[in-house]
């Protein structure tokens, strides 16, 4: 999985384990990367060992560039640590009953090794939320709050459609709604009463939250996929 900061390739993660009812083993950098030496191998047969024994189940690998990285300076434990990252995977047997997800926000920082036919079937681009995604999200993130009659969901897409400035990620979409439900909270703070959530609290939210993810970003993520990945 890869794409921008923010657009829930973690939590794609966490709901398939869900879905399936199986245990989630995740694994970031700070998990693997030891100074000394041989613990960051020890690390990585430890996990491979522990998914056997508990599988059915999904291991996470996240910020995989970090992991995995084209160029290597300071300590040797990523070289380490890739060595028998790829010795695991390349021993790892149909049936065993484990997937292994890496996730990454700069694709084109991971070592090309792994990301080559029989380590990785699929790639995936987890990208910024289109119209009816964010509509879904404005949906969920607002659920349970008392809204005013003139909440319009069409209107908040079409305030966060994305221009020349970017895209406004998932998680910006959940700030947006926190950040109006503040302003319910200021005022009942004064008042004490509490009123509905307006369409006025989301357009101030909106108008305060930039776009977290740049449209150049974006533009860089197509041409990774189109030199990498045209066919897969």
């Amino acid at each position: 999985l890869y794409g921008p900061p923010g657009t829930g390739k973690t939590f794609v993660v966490k709901a398939a384990a869900g879905q399936f009812r199986i245990p989630l083993i995740i694994v970031d950098p700070a998990t693997l990367l030891s100074k000394w030496l041989g613990e960051s191998e020890k690390m990585v047969a430890k996990i491979f060992r522990c998914a056997r024994t508990i599988s059915p189940c999904i291991v996470f690998i996240d910020e995989t560039d970090k992991v995995f990285p084209i160029e290597v300076s300071g300590s040797d434990a990523p070289k380490r640590i890739e060595a028998q990252l790829l010795q695991e995977l390349d021993g790892v047997k149909s049936g065993e009953g484990f997937i292994v997800i890496f996730a990454s926000n700069e694709p084109w920082r991971i070592n090309p090794a792994l990301i080559r036919a029989g380590r990785i079937d699929k790639v995936v681009y987890v990208g910024p939320p289109g119209p009816e995604m964010r509509r879904k999200l404005f949906e969920l993130y607002l659920r349970g709050v008392d809204l005013d009659s003139d909440i319009d969901f069409d209107e908040l897409v079409r305030l966060t459609d994305p221009n020349q400035e970017g895209y406004y990620s998932a998680a910006s979409i959940a700030l947006i709604c926190n950040e109006a439900k503040k302003n319910i909270l200021r005022d009942y703070e004064k008042t004490h009463k509490l009123r509905p959530l307006t369409m006025d609290d989301l357009r101030e939210a909106i108008s305060k939250t930039r776009r977290d993810i740049p449209a150049a970003l974006v533009t860089r993520y197509e041409q990774w996929e189109s030199e990498n990945f045209a066919v897969m």
